[in-house]
Parts: structure tokens; C-alpha cells; sequence
């Protein structure tokens, strides 16, 4: 199995390079080669690498804040990108699993979200994520979207490296106490992934999974 991962520096693919089993060839590409926004890059990488059995899309705009303001750079990763994507992976036999968020939810759940809640984003972020899955649910190739939830790791940026960081140069600490949330270690995420891919090469059903459900 070849498996091209993008967004390479972020803390699920690194995850997924130490845990996929041995007999999957990973291709992870510099991020400057294989942009989401310059389809002619991805389409080289791609007709360089082929033939391909999935791309696993990692990459994303996660600036929740920022992109209040800054809605133009969301929704060309987010879902431009994962539209051009899903074209190059039609047209080359490719499957493709997305990672998406709990963002495209609204929160007002009080119990845990399932596959089958109506997404209803409020933000930006959360807006940009979902119009990324609607695009797969128009096409026909074959596609798993896997929707994760505070995604902590070792490395890079995230709520826990912050916290401790934090609780080591500060005597107290103020944060707001009206989310909640189901923290996902990344590694826990690769895992899952690597089980779910291994188990839906041998079909061409579109799935939906939620990680929430391994937090």
C-alpha cells in the first residue's frame, strides 16, 4: 500500500509515520511541494508518485480566532483545497481520507456527538471544515472523513503543551471555563486511522467516522 500524507509537520502526521505498520509506504512531501492552494504542485507530486492507493489530507487552517478575520485563507485550505483534491484523486483512482473537526458541530449538544447530528459550524473555522466535507459527499470517489477533537501530541502546537508551558512560568492561571471538549491524543488518531484505512481499501462505500468515539 503507498499512502501520501499531506501536511507533514502537523502532529497527525507525524503520529502516523511512527504507527502505520511496515508493509505501508508513506510519501510525505514538503508542504511547499504539495500545497492544497496550487493544484499544479499537487497534481505533480501526485503524477510523480503514482501510482497511489490514498492521500490522507492532515493539512489544514486551524486558526480558529483568526479566521473570523481572515476567511479567505480558511476556505482556500479547507475547502478549495480539499476540492482540488478530491479532483486530482478522480481522475488518478485515488481514495482520500480527510480529517476533519468537532467544529462543524455548534456545541449545544449535551451528550456526545455521533456520524449522524446535523453539523451546524459557528464559526468560520468550523464553516470552512464542513463545506471540505460537503465537497466529497458530491463526488464519487471513494472517501473517509474522520472528524477529531483537541488533537494533543508530544510536539507542536496544542491546548496541553500550552497549559504546561504556561503552569511552569505563571502562579496562576486564567481560561475560560464555558467549552467542552474530548482532548485526542494524535497518536491515538494515527492508530485509529491506520485501522479504519486498512479495513475500507477492500471496498468502495463512502464512510463518515467520528474520532470523538477513541478520546
Amino acid at each position: 500500500m503507498k499512502v501520501l500524507i499531506t501536511g507533514g509537520k502537523g502532529q497527525l502526521a507525524r503520529s502516523l509515520l511512527e504507527t502505520v505498520p511496515a508493509e505501508v509506504q508513506l510519501l510525505i512531501p514538503e508542504e511547499a511541494d504539495f500545497d492544497l492552494t496550487a493544484p499544479e504542485k499537487m497534481q505533480a507530486v501526485i503524477m510523480r508518485d503514482t501510482p497511489l492507493d490514498c492521500i490522507i489530507n492532515t493539512a489544514a487552517y486551524t486558526a480558529v480566532d483568526p479566521a473570523e478575520s481572515d476567511r479567505e485563507s480558511a476556505y482556500a485550505i479547507n475547502a478549495e483545497g480539499p476540492t482540488q483534491l478530491a479532483g486530482l484523486c478522480a481522475a488518478h483512482a485515488v481514495r482520500l481520507v480527510q480529517v476533519s473537526t468537532d467544529y462543524v458541530f455548534d456545541g449545544n449538544k449535551t451528550t456526545a456527538y455521533t456520524e449522524q447530528d446535523e453539523p451546524n459550524p459557528i464559526n468560520v473555522y468550523g464553516k470552512s471544515k464542513l463545506a471540505g466535507e460537503k465537497v466529497l459527499a458530491a463526488t464519487d470517489i471513494p472517501y473517509i472523513i474522520l472528524r477529531t477533537s483537541w488533537v494533543y501530541g508530544a510536539r507542536g502546537k496544542n491546548f496541553m503543551l500550552t497549559m504546561l508551558q504556561l503552569a511552569q512560568e505563571r502562579d496562576e492561571l486564567k481560561i475560560v471555563n464555558d467549552q467542552a471538549g474530548a482532548p485526542t491524543w494524535s497518536r491515538m488518531i494515527a492508530e485509529a486511522t491506520s485501522q479504519i484505512l486498512a479495513q475500507s481499501l477492500g471496498s468502495d462505500a463512502k464512510h463518515i467516522n467520528n474520532l470523538e468515539q477513541y478520546s
